[in-house]
């Protein structure tokens, strides 16, 4: 195939790699923008089911659950009718429905802390080169979820930070930047969530890398996290 004539508008593949990166510098926005004219654009099932997750998580961090959380249901309706193929979209839209700014109640976080164990479980069995994200995300939701509504277990804690940081370095080769950027400073947010007594310059080593590269929204979540420790 030889090069785009120029001034042809761009594919659906490479309109959602821009509007993920975009989703991920801060310009939501624009990222959703370019995912919705992806989703449109994209002839392939299983593809657009990956597209609808990147989706989505733009709605999600622009403040928007409710398209957020349409999105991902709409994954999970179509995984339980559709082929195997579906089931990495499928895990991918149980991670993102674990999130805790979607509870409102103890029952929220409850399920939302087993969507995420089904999520890892699911990536594990479809050997996903993802997988420090899915267990990051359950760390997440389980720290949350033991700290307001009992307490925290430390060693499990302990347990799913080690099993992190081993899975990590396999998935380091296959990823993208921008994936080994998220992923390492996530590893680095489970272990101040660990190590109560250097979390703050852990978290700073964070939201420093993050914005070293241009991971503005990272940053932010980073930042967020900072403020709610207490020390």
């Amino acid at each position: 195939m030889g090069p785009k004539d120029l001034g042809s508008k761009p594919d659906w593949d490479e309109l959602l790699e821009i509007g993920i990166r975009e989703r991920e510098q801060g310009s939501v926005k624009k990222g959703i923008k370019l995912l919705r004219e992806a989703l449109t654009l994209c002839p392939y099932h299983e593809k657009r089911m990956d597209i609808r997750n990147h989706l989505g998580l733009a709605y999600f961090h622009g403040g928007d659950y409710e398209n957020a959380v349409s999105e991902w249901n709409e994954v999970i309706t179509i995984s339980n009718v559709q082929s195997d193929p579906d089931l990495k979209a499928r895990a991918s839209a149980l991670r993102n429905l674990s999130r805790k700014e979607l509870c409102n109640s103890e029952n929220d976080f409850e399920e939302a802390y087993i969507k995420a164990n089904q999520a890892r479980e699911l990536a594990i069995k479809l050997g996903r080169n993802d997988l420090p994200w899915f267990t990051h995300g359950l760390i997440s939701i389980y720290y949350d979820y033991s700290k307001k509504y009992g307490r925290v277990d430390k060693e499990f804690l302990k347990f799913l930070v080690d099993c992190e940081k081993i899975e990590l370095p396999k998935a380091w080769k296959k990823a993208s930047k921008l994936e080994r950027g998220a992923w390492f400073t996530g590893l680095l947010w489970d272990y101040a969530l660990l190590y109560k007594k250097v979390s703050r310059p852990i978290l700073i080593s964070a939201i420093s890398i993050s914005r070293i590269l241009k991971m503005k929204r990272r940053e932010e979540q980073l930042s967020k996290r900072l403020d709610e420790m207490t020390y």
